[in-house]
This record gives structure tokens, sequence and C-alpha cells, in this order.
């Protein structure tokens, strides 16, 4: 928060000037979180080195796209409240049109006040969310906005789905101090905890699967407090539900509840045990065997040391699964 004191003996044009810099950098600041202009559209032209693969590659690398995508929603559900709204609500209004020039001409068409530059912004936003899988930077964890401004934002969305809620559009340009980058609550937002999780309580939980030789990269941690008694409860990424008889931890009662995004978790199953067939090799078949496993009952270790050796035998593609493993972000505490 800036704050000014002013003295009385200062001239008002010492003032006003010194409230005019002080507006410019609060403008400056701003900017650093509005949607920079310009961001291109670009297709994504795999068609040739899809053919170009034998049938059996075809089949795997389908399979795998599709389990990649059904891990979406947990990315963005992960990064903000409002991520995974966001990029549903323009999955729906972008997927009604054919085209994006078609999209425009549509809203310019219902709304003839508007100018075709406010529509480019208002796209660029989308581009921008779909790129980040929600509305904070992959690179920086700084929330982003609409450089269109408010009104016009609500207009084209309206013209378009009448009944999307103001909520989420008041989400989407909340520029408050607590939402400007991802961090630990009040110091900035994550949904990874609860809103009244501290650094300390993180740190526990680290330590608390540390002591049980857990990692935490597929964990989120809500915090419940019943008169003098603390309970954290980590929730585990798995397919299986369960929950485990709460553990007392250096004063604290932890819990630990599997079966977090777990509807997303059988999808990736389901699309992983579809590839399953189509590998070229035992270390790939093993490969997407541990995974497997991994997004069924929500343990890394064996996931995560095959996929530090996973490159052996696989040939130029190797590095595809590596990466499928590590799409979504990891907890603060998580990369200590």
């Amino acid at each position: 928060m800036i704050t000014t004191t002013i003295h009385p003996h200062l001239s008002l044009p010492y003032l006003a000037s010194s409230l005019f810099l002080v507006l410019l950098l609060l403008l400056f600041m701003a900017s650093l979180h509005v949607t920079p202009r310009g961001i291109p559209f670009c297709p994504l032209t795999v068609a040739k080195a899809f053919k170009d693969m034998t049938k059996q590659q075809q089949h795997y690398a389908y399979y795998m796209m599709r389990a990649g995508w059904q891990g979406t929603p947990v990315v963005a559900r992960q990064l903000s409240p409002e991520s995974l709204p966001l990029l549903k609500l323009f999955h729906e209004i972008l997927s009604a049109k054919e085209s994006i020039p078609l999209f425009k001409s549509t809203v310019l068409q219902q709304q003839p006040s508007l100018k075709e530059d406010e529509v480019d912004q208002f796209l660029e936003y989308a581009a921008l969310l779909y790129c980040n899988m929600g509305n904070y930077l992959s690179f920086g964890d700084s929330k982003f906005i609409p450089s269109c401004n408010k009104d016009v934002f609500r207009t084209i969305l309206k013209s378009v789905k009448p009944d999307v809620e103001e909520t989420l559009i008041d989400q989407a340009y909340d520029l408050a101090e607590s939402k400007l980058s991802l961090n630990y609550p009040p110091k900035g937002i994550s949904a990874y905890y609860s809103e009244n999780i501290t650094e300390a309580d993180a740190v526990l939980a680290n330590e608390f699967l540390s002591s049980k030789k857990m990692e935490g990269v597929n964990t989120r941690v809500w915090k419940s407090v019943e008169g003098d008694q603390v309970t954290l409860t980590i929730r585990i990424a798995s397919a299986r539900k369960k929950e485990l008889p709460a553990e007392s931890f250096k004063g604290v009662s932890i819990v630990l509840s599997y079966g977090d995004h777990a509807e997303e978790m059988q999808k990736v199953v389901q699309e992983l045990q579809n590839a399953l067939p189509y590998v070229e090799n035992d270390t790939q078949k093993r490969m997407l065997e541990h995974y497997i496993r991994h997004f069924e009952d929500g343990g890394c270790g064996g996931a995560q040391t095959f996929a530090k050796r996973v490159g052996e035998g696989l040939g130029p593609g190797g590095g595809d699964e590596y990466w499928f493993y590590r799409i979504l972000p990891r907890p603060v505490w998580c990369a200590q």
C-alpha cells in the first residue's frame, strides 16, 4: 500500500505534482497485471507429424494426449478459485462459433457500440488464460486481468451468454493486494491451501509427509480449528477415495485424505490404460503402469523415481511422459 503525508506548508503545485506521480506509480503497478496487447493466435499444426507415425504410435499419442487433457481441470482448480470457471466459460462461448473471426463478427453485429479492438482485447485475455491454464502467469505467478475495461468485458460476455455470473466478472478484475500473486495467505492466493493456512502450517504438513517418506507434489492442505484443536487435512489426488485416521504430529492433528480430484484422476487412469496396448517396448509399458498406480492410489515415489530414468529406451518421444507427470504445479512448500 502507498501512503503519502501532506505537510501543511507545502505548495499546491507541489502537492499536485506529488499526487500526479503517485497516480502514475499506481497506474504503472496496475499495468503489470494487465493482459499485454498483440497476443497471437497460432494454429497447432500436427497433421503432417501425426501422419508420419505408425498406426501404433498414433494410437499411443492419441490416448496420451487425452490423458493430459483429462487432467487439465486440476491445473486450473489448483491455481485460483476463478480459473476453472473462466476456462469453462470461454470454452463454451468460443466453441459455439466455428472460428474466432466469426465470433468477432457476431459480437460486433449484436453490439454496434463496441470497437473491433475491444473485442480483440477480450480474445487476447482468453488466449493468455488458456496459455497459463488460469488467470495467473506460469512464470512470475502474478495475476493478469483483461486489457479492456470491465464494462466492455461484461457487454461482450452478456451478448453471447446473458446468464453469466457477475461474481465471476468481479473475480476476473479483482486486483486486491491479496490477489496480486500466488503466495501463502494472506500475502497472496493459493488454491493449494485453505484461506486460514499459514506458512508454518504448510511447513508442518511437509515435515509430516517427510516423516512418512511421502512427497507433496499431488497434495493440498486444508486447516480446521475447533477450540484449541488444530487439524490439518492433507488432500491427496487419487482416483480411489479413502481417509486415514487422524495422527498427532507436533501437537497438531493431521489427516490424510485420498481422492482429491478423483473424477479427473479416474479419467486420466482410463486413458493411460487405453494407451497400454500400443506401447513400443517394455520400458514404456512399465512407465505407464507406474503412472496408472500413481494416479489410482496417489503414491508418488515409484512414479517419480521411474520418471527420472524413463528416457532410456524410449527414443525421441521419451520426454513427453516425464512432462506429463510434472504438468501439475506443485505447492510452494514442496518446492523448498
